[in-house]
């Protein structure tokens, strides 16, 4: 695909993912050739998760965010990582997922929490997308008094939170 003086080259054609590409290299000095590997040496490539996230709180949980993302195309698991403003070091909090989602109720309410989830088939690993979420806590509704003018709400101010949607069912 093209030669060159030094000992690395990054192949920039666009790449399909689930496609495995193989690779040999031949050294070359004046007319003289080396041998190669012929059989090559192969590599899946992956691309990388197109990541969204919410906050979601179950039952059992007063705050959890929701991470989900794309299927990629050749990807039989993925990794999701974590980080935050003190923990600034990728942590793996989910590994060999085969969903396409991952439900974090390991978080603190009103901090900001950076979510990556890489694709995996075999030894081939996909690049990484980040995402941001604030994880706020559930509103509770502390009150509920009905007046002249309608039904009242009242419930606990969430930490960070700057505004609040109020749903109703009948």
């Amino acid at each position: 695909i093209t030669d060159g003086s030094k000992a690395s080259y990054t192949d920039k054609v666009k790449k399909e993912s689930g496609k495995t590409y193989t690779y040999t290299v031949k050294a070359v000095n004046g007319k003289v050739v080396s041998s190669y590997n012929s059989k090559g040496t192969s590599q899946m490539f992956l691309s990388k998760p197109v990541l969204s996230a919410g906050n979601k709180t179950t039952d059992a949980a007063k705050v959890g965010i929701n991470v989900s993302w794309k299927k990629v195309t050749g990807a039989k698991t993925y990794h999701v990582y974590r980080r935050d403003a003190v923990n600034t070091s990728w942590k793996r909090i989910a590994t060999n997922i085969t969903a396409l989602n991952f439900h974090d109720t390991k978080v603190s309410g009103n901090t900001a929490y950076e979510y990556c989830v890489k694709a995996i088939n075999g030894d081939s690993l996909s690049k990484y997308n980040i995402v941001k979420m604030v994880a706020l806590e559930r509103p509770v509704i502390e009150n509920v008094l009905v007046t002249e003018n309608g039904v009242e709400l009242k419930w606990n101010k969430v930490p960070g939170a700057d505004t609040y949607y109020i749903y109703r069912r009948t």
